[in-house]
């Protein structure tokens, strides 16, 4: 069921224009940004948006002018593993090439210099394709995020999804590996899923 629903979610994401999402990641992202969640935090993972993804890069812009530390993910696909690194506005700008997938990361020299321990994390924002509000996540097969969050020096980190609300269920299919989400922030709602109250 999950795939077909993927499917047409992600249809439906192809079609939005710049402008929708634009228009649609800045009301998610202004929700995140007033939320405590953020106040409280000292360091985000922060996934790079690629084609019509909530887009996280004022998102990133945001969080480093409050002076709070982004790390980035430089995936590693030998191993199916992505891997933080501390980035500045400066390598923002300056110090991300193409990776795998067609998605940005940072460079080599970046990675190498810059990688941080996923203990060092308060929140991780997350990806996906389909998700539900009791915090299920679909997301697009390689099983990079789930297996990094799955990890023993990740279990302190608070899971939070971005969405545009069209890609949001009461339920979807749960695979066993699947890593719930504890909040899910859209363009309407904010969803505490460690709840299940909007």
């Amino acid at each position: 069921m999950n795939e077909s629903l993927k499917k047409n979610i992600l249809k439906k994401r192809s079609k939005l224009s710049e402008k929708e999402v634009q228009d649609r990641s800045r009301k998610v992202v202004d929700k995140l940004l007033c939320n405590k969640l953020i106040e409280y935090a000292d360091t985000v993972f922060v996934y790079l948006s690629y084609k019509r993804e909530v887009d996280t890069f004022r998102l990133i812009e945001k969080l480093l002018k409050k002076k709070i530390k982004v790390a980035v993910p430089w995936t590693f696909v030998k191993l199916k593993q992505i891997i933080p690194v501390s980035i500045s506005l400066e390598d923002l700008k300056n110090n991300l090439v193409l990776g795998p997938y067609g998605i940005l990361q940072p460079s080599k020299k970046l990675f190498l210099e810059n990688n941080i321990s996923p203990k060092s994390l308060n929140l991780s924002i997350c990806p996906g394709s389909v998700f539900a509000r009791d915090g299920s996540r679909c997301g697009y097969g390689g099983g990079y995020y789930d297996r990094f969050l799955a990890r023993e020096d990740c279990q302190e980190i608070t899971k939070i999804a971005l969405a545009y609300n069209f890609q949001l269920f009461d339920k979807i299919v749960q695979k066993e590996h699947d890593i719930k989400m504890d909040f899910i922030f859209t363009e309407n709602e904010v969803i505490n899923c460690r709840f299940r109250t909007v």
